[in-house]
């Protein structure tokens, strides 16, 4: 530094730093074009020998993009009058068609870049990463390719906003890229996607640890943007790993069989998956699934089965619940228990809640009209139990006439309990609009009693699994009073789900359970079956402790009845 303070003149060529220069003064005072005659007058004590053997200056700042620049013309010499208006417009001229290539320059890489890389991430995207790794791939036949999966990523839009969700993805693109090894790159190939090249490991032990070493970038929690958080934001990944040459021969195939293995990986959860022959098949079926589920709510393929809720101790059909049917075009009907799991993994049961809503909304108007007390229960996942703006939705249906008081909803034991305090706060405000909650499939999750005890609920539905084995298994048995008995402490209603037989209703009713569900009453039917089937079973049994078998020759006399609806009662 201190040749730049001597009082030689500048050699050509040389390098001097910014702040010791001319240009640095001149740009401390800020923008313009300034000569040193004008940084000097302002400031006597200021020679420009001490600054650098420069005798003569001017220097003009401009922006071009994101950027500053500086343009700045200098002499060894003394010029033989100060430099004035006309050279300070002689540069800003020049500086002016420097700013011009300068802009070009800069908005042809950025368009460059764009078009390479994720807006978001900044990592590469799906298309340049298949295109890098491609060229990479032909000259070396070893490499892997991992694919990561953040698990159940919807959830986190859901629940916290697509804010929060944009800003998590961020931080997992950072956190991989931190972990990648100088030869390794990383693109984000979807929307919670991510792909690892990993060129010519040198042994499965090797690659093992590498693949390790990028799931543990979920060990820790996410702030999802809010670096004030104390409570951050975890999420697992499933991994999908294929290994060339083993498992191809070119890029493509590997990074298809990649995904084969993720597919595998997302269905099992929080795993991680390597290539195996036939995986394509897995993943082809769940590619099928989902472009079916999207064609059958497009073209109206879901329908709403429907199975009464007697009172026990009276027959008397008191409500119903509304059970998901799917009309596949070649499948036949198909049960919500081969789609619904898929559709709340891949998000698409947000559209079918909807659907779900609006037709049981439709349903309980219609059913209620002559049955004042008539309840009609429908099934919420649980993504809609955390979601605040579920609330809304009941007032709007409420201002548009439907009967909140014929309401129900269930939700499953699990659900409720992965959010306690949000389930509580939507279960209460349901509540309060009339609308009664049930805890569905009760005995199956993980709850405990003080975490029931928190919750705003009406009805505990126990399990089928325990209510099949009442009459056969002491352990059943034992399990379904003692529920019986908790749900009575608590002052909720009980109904057992699943009851097949007479002998199971009986037994219900003589251990104190209020109402039932199940084939031992009917079966689920569509909704013009039910309305015929309810014409002729009010009640269904006067007497269930006395009158079972009479009971049974009018249910089978009733279900041929429902099966040919112009037949008179």
């Amino acid at each position: 530094p201190n040749s730049f303070l001597s009082h030689q003149t500048i050699k050509i060529g040389a390098v001097l730093p910014i702040a010791a220069s001319p240009a640095g003064r001149v740009v401390a005072l800020g923008t313009g074009t300034l000569s040193w005659d004008d940084v000097q007058a302002s400031d006597p004590d200021l020679t420009l020998a001490k600054a650098s053997g420069t005798r003569a200056c001017i220097v003009t700042v401009f922006k071009t993009g994101s950027s500053s620049w500086v343009l700045s013309f200098g002499s060894g010499r003394v010029t033989s009058k100060p430099l004035g208006p006309l050279e300070r417009s002689y540069v800003e001229v020049i500086a002016s068609f420097f700013a011009s290539h300068v802009q070009a320059r800069w908005q042809y890489g950025r368009l460059q870049y764009q078009q390479s890389h994720d807006p978001l991430t900044g990592l590469l995207n799906r298309e340049h990463f298949r295109l890098r790794a491609g060229e990479l791939a032909e000259d070396s036949g070893r490499y892997a390719t991992v694919l990561i999966d953040i698990d159940s990523f919807h959830e986190v839009n859901e629940s916290y906003g697509h804010t929060v969700g944009d800003a998590v993805i961020v931080e997992v693109g950072a956190a991989l890229s931190s972990l990648a090894l100088a030869d390794e790159f990383i693109g984000r190939v979807g929307g919670d996607v991510f792909a690892v090249y990993v060129p010519a490991p040198i042994s499965p032990e090797f690659l093992t640890a590498r693949v390790r070493s990028y799931t543990r970038a979920f060990s820790k929690s996410f702030a999802g943007g809010n670096k004030g958080a104390t409570d951050g934001i975890t999420r697992s990944a499933s991994v999908g790993v294929a290994v060339a040459p083993a498992d191809g021969d070119d890029f493509e195939r590997v990074f298809s069989r990649a995904d084969a293995a993720l597919a595998v990986a997302t269905e099992r959860g929080n795993a991680t998956v390597w290539y195996e022959a036939g995986m394509e098949d897995v993943a082809y079926v769940r590619a099928t699934l989902r472009t079916d589920l999207a064609d059958a709510l497009a073209k109206d393929q879901f329908a709403l089965y429907y199975q009464p809720h007697v009172d026990i101790r009276t027959g008397r059909v008191t409500g119903c619940e509304a059970l998901i049917r799917w009309n596949h075009p070649t499948r036949g009907l198909v049960a919500p228990g081969e789609f619904i799991p898929f559709a709340e993994e891949v998000g698409i049961i947000r559209g079918i809640d909807r659907w779900v809503m609006r037709e049981a909304f439709a349903a309980a108007s219609a059913l209620s009209a002559e049955r004042p007390d008539f309840r009609l229960y429908f099934n919420f996942s649980g993504r809609q139990m955390g979601d605040p703006a579920i609330v809304r939705t009941f007032v709007n249906a409420a201002r548009l006439g439907v009967p909140l008081k014929n309401i129900g909803v269930e939700i499953t034991e699990t659900d409720a309990m992965r959010n306690v305090r949000a389930t509580h706060r939507v279960c209460r405000a349901l509540r309060k609009l009339g609308v009664q909650i049930a805890i569905d499939d009760f005995g199956t999750g993980y709850s405990s009693l003080s975490s029931l005890k928190m919750l705003a609920v009406d009805v505990v539905k126990i399990d089928m699994s325990f209510i099949v084995g009442v009459t056969t298994d002491s352990n059943d048995a034992a399990i379904t009073r003692t529920m019986i008995s908790i749900a009575d402490q608590f002052g909720f209603q009980t109904l057992g789900e699943g009851a097949e037989t007479l002998d199971v209703v009986e037994w219900l009713r003589s251990n104190g359970c209020g109402y039932v569900q199940g084939y031992a009453v009917a079966r689920p039917m569509p909704l013009d079956a039910f309305n015929v089937w309810l014409a002729a079973n009010h009640p269904v049994w006067s007497d269930a402790s006395n009158q079972p078998i009479r009971f049974a020759e009018r249910r089978r006399r009733v279900e041929r009845r429902a099966a040919v609806p112009n037949q008179s009662p």
